[in-house]
């Protein structure tokens, strides 16, 4: 699940999917840019890191000490150092809930032209 501060803009369309505001981000959105579900102000990471969790695992409803992989992706754009903030994030409130993570990964994409 994505978390958006700015919209990315599609080659074939050559503008920006949707407009956002400075303040905002766009919660949910699609790893090609879709929109997401919901816009709200922009949050400190631990509060945007939990409400991905709560959503993915309102999802999936993993049982206690089940092995479970966390993948963190900065989608081409994040920061390694925001990308390491978010995975500790990550792992310190899967732990809280009792959820055992096996295998972690963060990942940049790099792109070279």
């Amino acid at each position: 699940m994505g978390v958006a501060f700015t919209s990315c803009t599609v080659p074939a369309a050559g503008k920006p999917t949707f407009d956002i505001g400075d303040d905002e981000m766009e919660f949910g959105v699609g790893i090609h840019g879709e929109p997401g579900r919901k816009r709200e102000k922009i949050q400190a990471s631990k509060t945007i890191v939990g409400n991905i969790l709560e959503a993915i695992l309102d999802n999936l409803k993993p049982e206690k000490n089940e092995k479970n992989l966390l993948f963190v992706n900065g989608m081409g754009g994040t920061p390694l150092t925001e990308l390491y903030l978010v995975y500790e994030d990550a792992c310190q409130i899967l732990q809280s809930k009792g959820i055992q993570v096996t295998k972690k990964f963060s990942w940049k994409l790099l792109y070279i032209t």
